[in-house]
């Protein structure tokens, strides 16, 4: 039988561990910035902003198909 200061060690050494991969893991990936770019269409009046990395494509669409 496991006694009640083991189980307390156990616990503050589980919790310290959930605080670390916290610490590590989730917190660097909160608020992280992402750049976007701007696609704007000055036909229909309207821009929107959409991530940098994403490729814009216009041809070959009708005109008012955008491909992102």
């Amino acid at each position: 039988m496991i006694s009640s200061t083991s189980k307390l060690v156990l616990a503050i050494v589980g919790l310290t561990i959930l605080a670390l991969v916290i610490a590590i893991v989730i917190l660097p990936t909160v608020g992280a910035k992402t750049n976007f770019a701007t696609y704007q269409n000055k036909d229909f009046h309207f821009k929107i902003q959409y991530p940098a990395k994403w490729t814009k494509e216009e041809t070959s669409l009708h005109s008012h198909q955008i491909k992102l």
